[in-house]
């Protein structure tokens, strides 16, 4: 076998090989959409993985229009961090302290077997809050 085979092959088998040591990125990009007061914004789930746990994370920011601290969101999960803390498991109500910019929202461990959209409510009567960079990732 030539010189020129020989190199060929290996560098073939060594770039067949970093294909697979590469990350594999499991972001999927969400639509957001804007939630006018007491108004509801529905996201479909149903292009990911049927079964497979997501992490489903929104950037959300107020108008604020109405010069308030909070405005109150409702989201279809009782567990979910604003900015990465964690809210109470216990109420799906969140305050999102809207005065001091946007706030992200991240449901964790979604299953897209049982849940096949996320909603997210305004509860404000006044204030428009708008939902942007939204990604779904494997938990």
């Amino acid at each position: 076998m030539s010189l020129k085979k020989i190199t060929a092959c290996v560098l073939f088998a060594i770039a067949s090989s970093s294909v697979y040591a590469m990350p594999n990125t499991s972001d999927r990009t969400l639509e957001g959409g804007v939630i006018a007061p007491n108004q509801t914004l529905t996201i479909s789930l149903d292009k990911l993985t049927p079964g497979a746990p997501y992490d489903i994370t929104c950037t959300l920011v107020s108008d604020h229009k109405a010069n308030q601290a909070v405005d109150d969101l409702l989201v279809n999960s009782t567990c979910f961090s604003l900015n990465g803390a964690p809210v109470t498991c216990n109420s799906p109500v969140a305050h999102l302290p809207v005065s001091s910019g946007p706030v992200t929202v991240m449901i964790p461990n979604v299953n897209t077997s049982m849940i096949d959209v996320v909603k997210y409510t305004n509860l404000d009567d006044t204030d428009t809050l708008t939902a942007s960079d939204c990604v779904a990732r494997i938990h």
